[in-house]
């Protein structure tokens, strides 16, 4: 159950996909989404953001574990750290974004 149809059965206006409309509505598969997926992979796939997933500034986890291995990381080896948060070339971006913009599309 997301959060748009919990909105629906109590006859309010559904916030919509952007706003995270269909998050899912359950804190265990919340707690996994964080453990195994970045915030651009959640925010992609629930929000309807095609370029979440590839945004460099989106790539971390919400989990404290994985933030713990960053920091540890970046006291053992700061280039690794930079390597992960580089930004990519414009034009490898571009297209990966449509890639991705190509993949909604032949969903629907």
């Amino acid at each position: 159950m997301t959060y748009d149809e919990v909105m629906k059965e109590v006859d309010k206006n559904a916030i919509g996909e952007s706003f995270g409309g269909n998050l899912p509505f359950n804190e265990r598969i919340r707690l996994i989404f964080d453990g195994y997926l970045t915030a651009g992979e959640v925010k992609g796939r629930f929000m309807g953001d095609a370029f979440a997933a590839i945004d460099p500034l989106m790539r971390y986890k919400r989990d404290a574990f994985w933030i713990q291995y960053i920091q540890l990381l970046q006291a053992m080896n700061p280039n690794a750290v930079k390597a992960h948060v580089a930004t990519r070339p414009p034009e490898l971006l571009m297209e990966i974004y449509k890639m991705n913009l190509q993949d909604i599309l032949d969903e629907e």
